[in-house]
């Protein structure tokens, strides 16, 4: 059975992108995760079928992302909730919001049929999430690309490793927001490189987005 997810209570305008701000201090890890170890084939399937690129060939008005927030409920002790925020349409090379009342009868079924997958998925922030070693007692963001997802949530203090030795070089925090990448697999060297670029290309939209803090 697919849970269910408050959609009427999705604002019907626009609203800023602060997934990244200019007053956060953010950081991209080295820490990359296989998709196929953390979403289902269903899940990687749905998002290669209804999410078009960022590259060169990429069209205006086709979804390029999801963007959902997780967080823990806190009226149990495993227990989280999963939401849609939004999804990112690429528009004259800007990223803009649209909610699902907004979008395409097309364009709706494709985001409906890929979250269908997702929220099959018992306590999806827990389960999925958890691998990236963030803490689920925190807000979560987390951008699903067409083969990459960008996290950003609070570093779990009980993991240790690179991610902790990066945050002290740069005199950061635990506290301090931070990015993980889990890309799919790359087969060949050509698509290792079109990833890449996709994902540098992410960036670069959702940092502009941010400093612009409009929409049109």
């Amino acid at each position: 059975m697919i849970k269910s997810y408050p959609y009427n209570d999705f604002s019907t305008k626009m609203t800023e992108l602060a997934f990244f701000s200019p007053e956060e201090q953010t950081i991209l890890t080295d820490e990359r995760y296989d998709a196929s170890d953390v979403f289902s084939y269903e899940i990687l399937t749905l998002l290669d079928k209804n999410l078009s690129g960022l590259g060169e060939a990429a069209e205006d008005g086709e979804p390029v992302a999801l963007w959902f927030k997780h967080e823990e409920r806190g009226d149990a002790p495993r227990n989280s909730i999963s939401r849609l925020n939004s999804v990112l349409f690429l528009r004259d090379g800007k990223l803009v919001q649209s909610q699902l009342s907004e979008m395409s009868p097309t364009h709706r079924a494709a985001v409906l049929e890929t979250l269908g997958a997702f929220f099959l998925v018992e306590n999806l922030c827990e389960v999925v999430y958890s691998q990236a070693n963030f803490s689920i007692f925190g807000l979560l963001d987390a951008l699903h690309f067409k083969t990459f997802t960008l996290l950003r949530g609070e570093f779990d203090g009980s993991a240790h490793g690179a991610c902790q030795e990066q945050l002290e070089a740069l005199g950061l925090d635990e506290e301090t927001p931070i990015l993980k990448l889990c890309t799919t697999q790359a087969g060949s060297p050509r698509e290792t490189h079109d990833q890449q670029c996709e994902i540098e290309r992410a960036l670069a939209l959702i940092q502009a987005a941010g400093e612009e803090q409009t929409f049109t």
